[in-house]
């Protein structure tokens, strides 16, 4: 019988399979685990795994962007994103020990080549498991009132320029029109003879899994499976 670790290991390459753009990658993940020989339980679980971290993506990204702090989303490798994926799912939907949740992630940076990347995901782990779901959410609130009001005052500062100039450029039209008003008749028609000619001038690695067959399971699978795998945890 499979280990959880080979289950672990098993679910970063579906997701990372996923990534690169291989539609069979969730909705054939059995054929997978089996060619794994992860049967039974244990494909169960990988299943759970699976399919949970799919439908709550969007969250555990909010989570990872909140805990990553210095480090730049967009400069993680994709192995690291879903080990990372993994953890904060097993840490925030299982009962399974945060240590060991955290001492699987690290071996899997290993695993899979990618050692330099074992401090962040330690960090990001253990922050997480010290912080409660209740601080998590107002951590992500926080976050998202800091990018509106970062995007609020760049649109602001973007546009500022712009205004200013229309208010200059008003300025200075009035103050032509005062001032051809106050001209002799002759130089007023050589001036607009002037202007109308101006205006008359132009100016690390793997491969995608191969998977076998479409044998599709939906994101309900997660819903009625959760409750039983968190037991087994």
């Amino acid at each position: 019988m499979a280990t959880r670790a080979q289950v672990r290991i098993a679910v970063v390459q579906l997701l990372y399979a996923k990534d690169l753009g291989n539609e069979q990658a969730i909705s054939g993940a059995a054929v997978f685990l089996d060619s794994k020989k992860i049967r039974h339980k244990q494909q169960e679980f990988a299943l759970f795994l699976l399919h949970g971290i799919c439908q709550d993506e969007s969250l555990i990204m909010q989570v990872m962007e909140v805990f990553v702090k210095e480090w730049d989303i967009g400069r993680l490798g994709i192995i690291e994103k879903n080990i990372l994926k993994l953890g904060i799912f097993e840490l925030l939907k299982t009962k399974t020990q945060k240590a060991i949740v955290i001492n699987e992630a690290i071996e899997l940076t290993k695993i899979f080549n990618i050692e330099d990347a074992c401090k962040l995901v330690n960090g990001v782990l253990d922050n997480v498991a010290k912080t409660s779901t209740d601080d998590i959410a107002k951590l992500i609130e926080e976050r998202q009132a800091q990018i509106a009001r970062s995007n609020l005052a760049q649109s602001v500062s973007t546009e500022s320029p712009t205004n200013s100039n229309k208010s200059h450029n008003t300025t200075k039209k009035q103050k032509n029109n005062h001032n051809k008003k106050r001209l002799p008749l002759e130089i007023h028609s050589k001036t607009k003879r002037h202007s109308q000619s101006k205006k008359e001038v132009a100016f690390p690695k793997y491969n995608k899994i191969p998977l076998k067959q479409n044998n599709k399971k939906s994101s309900s699978y997660y819903d009625n499976k959760q409750s039983k795998i968190a037991k087994d945890s």
